[in-house]
């Protein structure tokens, strides 16, 4: 309700005069990520994208929770569940938006919305939900109701209110607002001219006569929320009935965010309502209801939400809480009043603004301080009451880089509504539906499914705080650059490296030391800080190599480990560059000097199969003599290998048969020999001629080859179209037809299936070399040449698609 405070420091001081007192996890709180979803506006957009009325949450399509769970989202919360305020409806209304629903954040009573369907929706979607590991989330709002709540009817005392008028200028002629007939409810006239941000709205009660003035809810940093109405926490009977409910939403949602917790520090009870004498306080006319602090300890003399932390750790122990806390108060929340999560709102501002020298040094900070606590951050691009993920980063390389940060970062990262989809119109809590006509961009959604969902994937190494490392970026002069985040993290035997530039300049620099980190004895207080080197971060044997998966680009990157103990890891960062290396292995010695030969001949250039690099190097000489073939139709006899030997002379065959198709006349020319030249082995011949390839793809070449002569001997009927599926069917040729999987469906790149069915047929066709013109021979040449034929109607009808092609030919081979 209150939105984001000022972007500010955390406050360490006020955690040291209490020993830590964080709150244990259960195994799945570290691996969640939230996606929010306004109920309203997400059951209209969903009508409209099915065709269909979807109006509970009941009818919830299992395709749409697929399509979560598929990107890695376990945690989903759904805004506006609870029955809502009829007054907040009616001023909404009043105010100009005629199709307004109640603030989401103004309740009348815990139950789950009938118009929703009701706790039996509920039960139905958190059930398929969970089947697919995915949590449900909702909100609690502690600190005030709506003003026409069930409790504002039956238990007025429940609330901050006084039987005078606060301000003699105040006036009460609107409409009465209450739908019970027990009670009148008036807003202040003020709110509807918009003349005056009044604090207080009149409630009479209609059986006994008695008329008080209601605050409403408040936060001192804006106007008051006037569709609410300001509990009172001073009295402990009160603060037992809000835990009362909190527990009620806690026996339906494993997760629950506490929307505007810090306002229940008791620092800020006093601070809003009961100020230290001599001060005004932040809520105009309360300067008179004024309280030292030590009546106040005496009135509160445990945090409210440290009692709600113990009891929902007694008697709802499996559920995760989440403040949505500001005002330097993150760590207090999590270190001493023991939420499990709370907002990090720092991420999306400074980061926005690229303050990273201030964003740095608040994660430099908390290193320092308790390494613990980054654990505990809720990281977010977005949240309701801010604009867009897209209107505050864009859509180009910032956002994808602010994103890699947020899933890599140690914390719970939370998604917004519409946020993989482009989706720009920001929701009110008010809004029934979307009143923008947006569509998903989907070259947005096909980059997050290439770069952010991987790692959405991966986030169990990356939720922790154990094993993060941070690095200060050494640009070649020497300085420091704090635009660069440089980071290590680990878990188990699993490590990742992270960098992201967040500035539009590119960079040289090295990374090797880390920032210091915290170490802490067994009750939390501080014993000391460390510093790690490169080699220590990584595990490195000096004789040893590492190799670095680039999870972006797709590429393997090769180093001595001997250069990064010494040197340091030297990297260039272009302007929003981003790099997530990951897997990290380490090798020992190289004694086939496979390693030593790609070192050398790719240099820092990344390496697109690291396998297939390291074989090939081994088969260099071989693939090397097949390339000078190809290039010049000579052969290296010294260096050739058995494979080679087989494969020259039969291309040795190719070659004599051309040169003797050219001195005989035409009309001399077996006929059925002149088929076989013109469809079958001239355009091999051919082929081999102009076609030059890279070394990657001869390596598969030679593979394939190396297959095709074991299947040549034992193949009774030489049914190319089995050989051809089984290619199809074997991983370790996924990347030779460029095979990738996107949304459950495997892929073929085209310009790659050409190329391997070139030298597929080519290579066929080397077994129809032969003078023979027995019955035999001409029945597997026709079955070939069928075969041919096929296998192109089957690639032209597949529309890309591998499952397609594999039944065309499985139908052609019956």
């Amino acid at each position: 309700m209150g939105g984001p405070g000022p972007v500010e420091s955390i406050d360490f001081s006020c955690m040291d005069h209490d020993l830590a007192n964080f709150s244990q996890d259960s195994c799945w709180m570290p691996n969640i990520i939230l996606i929010a979803k306004n109920a309203f506006v997400w059951l209209d957009q969903l009508s409209k994208r099915y065709g269909h009325p979807i109006e509970t949450l009941r009818d919830i399509p299992d395709e749409e929770l697929d399509e979560l769970a598929g990107r890695g989202i376990t945690g989903l919360w759904l805004i506006g569940l609870w029955e809502r305020s009829t007054a907040s409806k009616t001023i909404k209304r009043i105010c100009g938006n005629s199709e307004a629903e109640a603030s989401a954040y103004s309740l009348d009573k815990y139950e789950i919305a009938l118009v929703l369907g009701g706790w039996e929706a509920l039960e139905n979607l958190k059930e398929r939900s969970l089947q697919r590991g995915i949590r449900l989330a909702s909100d609690m709002v502690p600190n005030h109701s709506g003003l026409d709540s069930r409790w504002v009817i039956n238990h007025p005392e429940y609330f901050l209110s006084r039987k005078d008028l606060p301000f003699p200028s105040y006036s009460f002629n609107g409409p009465d607002l209450s739908s019970d007939d027990s009670i009148s409810l008036f807003l202040e006239d003020g709110y509807y001219n918009q003349s005056d941000a009044s604090v207080v709205f009149k409630r009479v009660d209609k059986r006994s006569g008695e008329t008080l003035f209601m605050y409403h809810g408040n936060d001192g940093t804006t106007m008051p929320w006037n569709d609410t109405a300001q509990i009172n926490f001073l009295e402990p009977n009160i603060r037992e009935e809000v835990i009362q409910q909190i527990l009620q939403v806690a026996r339906h949602f494993p997760i629950i965010r506490f929307d505007a917790a810090m306002t229940l520090a008791r620092k800020h009870i006093q601070r809003l309502w009961y100020p230290e004498p001599g001060k005004g306080g932040a809520i105009p006319s309360r300067s008179e209801f004024c309280m030292s602090d030590r009546e106040l300890r005496e009135k509160i003399p445990v945090e409210f939400w440290r009692e709600v932390v113990d009891r929902i750790a007694e008697e709802q122990p499996e559920t995760l809480l989440l403040a949505e806390a500001f005002w330097m108060m993150e760590g207090y929340f999590v270190r001493n009043l023991g939420m499990h999560r709370v907002y990090n709102s720092a991420f999306m501002n400074l980061l926005k603004m690229e303050d990273n020298k201030e964003y740095r040094k608040i994660l430099k900070e908390t290193l320092d301080y308790d390494p613990k606590i980054l654990k505990r951050f809720v990281n977010f691009m977005n949240n309701p009451d801010e604009d867009t993920a897209v209107a505050q980063f864009g859509k180009g390389d910032k956002y994808f880089g602010v994103c890699t940060l947020m899933m890599t970062l140690p914390g719970l990262p939370m998604i917004g509504h519409g946020q993989f989809e482009g989706f720009e119109e920001k929701y009110g809590m008010e809004y029934k539906k979307a009143y923008w006509e947006e569509i998903s961009d989907n070259s947005l959604l096909e980059r997050h499914e290439r770069e952010i969902v991987p790692l959405m994937k991966k986030r169990s190494i990356f939720a922790g705080a154990r094993g993060f490392q941070m690095f200060d970026f050494i640009e070649l002069n020497g300085q420091v650059n704090d635009n660069i985040y440089a980071f290590s993290n680990s878990r188990d035997d699993l490590q990742a490296l992270v960098l992201f530039n967040n500035s539009n300049n590119q960079t040289k620099g090295v990374i090797q030391i880390t920032v210091p980190k915290a170490v802490n004895n067994s009750d939390g207080d501080k014993i000391g800080t460390q510093t790690l080197n490169l080699q220590e971060v990584l595990g490195l044997q000096k004789n040893g190599y590492s190799l670095l998966f680039d999870m972006k680009e797709r590429l393997w990157y090769l180093y001595r480990n001997s250069d990064l103990i010494q040197n340091g890891l030297s990297l260039q960062l272009k302007a929003y560059q981003s790099r997530v290396y990951f897997p990290l292995e380490q090798r020992g010695v190289d004694e086939k000097l496979s390693l030593e030969k790609l070192i050398k001949r790719y240099g820092r250039r990344g390496i697109p199969n690291l396998d297939r690099a390291i074989k090939y190097s081994e088969l260099e000489p071989a693939v090397n003599m097949l390339q000078e073939f190809f290039r010049n139709g000579t052969i290296d006899t010294p260096v050739m290998t058995d494979l080679i030997t087989m494969l020259s002379s039969e291309l040795n065959t190719i070659r004599k048969m051309k040169k003797n198709q050219k001195k005989e006349r035409p009309d001399r020319i077996n006929t059925r020999n002149r088929i076989r030249m013109e469809s079958v082995i001239l355009p091999a011949v051919q082929a081999f001629q102009l076609f030059e390839l890279p070394d990657d793809v001869l390596f598969q070449m030679v593979k394939f080859y190396e297959i095709y002569r074991v299947w040549l001997k034992e193949s009774y009927d030489h049914d190319y179209r089995k050989l051809f599926l089984y290619l199809l069917e074997n991983h370790d040729f996924y990347e030779w037809f460029g095979i990738n999987e996107h949304k459950n469906i495997l892929w073929y790149n085209n310009e790659k299936m050409e190329e391997a069915v070139w030298w597929f047929t080519s290579v066929g066709a080397i077994n129809f070399c032969s003078p023979r013109t027995d019955r035999e021979f001409m029945i597997k040449l026709q079955r070939y040449e069928h075969f041919l034929w096929d296998l192109q109607n089957a690639l032209a009808e597949s529309e890309y698609r591998i499952l397609r092609v594999i039944e065309y030919l499985q139908k052609a081979t019956v």
